[in-house]
């Protein structure tokens, strides 16, 4: 029975194994998603270009079976005519329920895109905890933050209403520039195990 218990612990994910897992579903169900459309809209424009092809064909022998030479080239014009005007209808039937499929198809890729952005989301959510717990642990302890800011205060240092806070903590670790916020926006999907921050 331990030995049981062993092996279920050893399998067992963490947080952040669950949610990158969760991420690479969703990025997995999103691919599929949008090779449906892309595959949906290539039947489409190939129906496009045979229903084009058709319609020439079939002018030109309605042309030609108008004014025959002889009545084998009326048959075989005629016969044209025919195949044409089968092959049109073929892609008119199809046009309705195409458009059906590329609706869902589309509904479809929306939804897993929504579910992607919501697993990332999560992801983040999840190892912000975790590195917020371990960045807590080597911090001062709330009491003395505030005796610092209390001093940080009456020393004369001002901030707009309800800001003072946040104006000493900026004082106290320093205030990155853009450029190098953006860098950290830009760098942290890698951070959490990401290879594109896709959305």
């Amino acid at each position: 029975m331990n030995g049981y218990i062993a092996v279920m612990n050893s399998t067992k994910h963490s947080p952040i194994e669950d949610a990158l897992e969760s991420v690479r579903q969703c990025e997995l169900e999103l691919n599929d998603a949008d090779n449906e459309v892309l595959a949906i809209r290539a039947r489409i424009e190939e129906n496009a270009q045979t229903e084009q092809s058709a319609r020439a064909r079939l002018a030109e022998a309605q042309a030609l079976a108008r004014t025959p030479a002889d009545m084998a080239t009326m048959d075989a014009e005629l016969e044209r005519v025919e195949d044409a005007e089968r092959v049109i209808a073929a892609v008119e039937r199809q046009r309705g329920p195409l458009r059906h499929l590329l609706e869902n198809a589309e509904r479809k890729a929306r939804v897993c895109l929504e579910n992607l952005r919501d697993s990332k989301k999560e992801l983040f959510h999840v190892v912000f905890n975790e590195r917020k717990a371990a960045l807590q642990g080597s911090l001062p302890d709330l009491e003395m933050l505030l005796e610092v800011f209390g001093i940080w205060r009456q020393a004369g240092h001002t901030a707009r209403e309800n800001e003072h806070w946040a104006a000493f903590l900026a004082d106290l670790a320093g205030i990155p520039s853009r450029e190098q916020q953006d860098a950290a926006y830009d760098h942290a999907p890698a951070l959490v195990g990401l290879a594109s921050n896709r959305e």
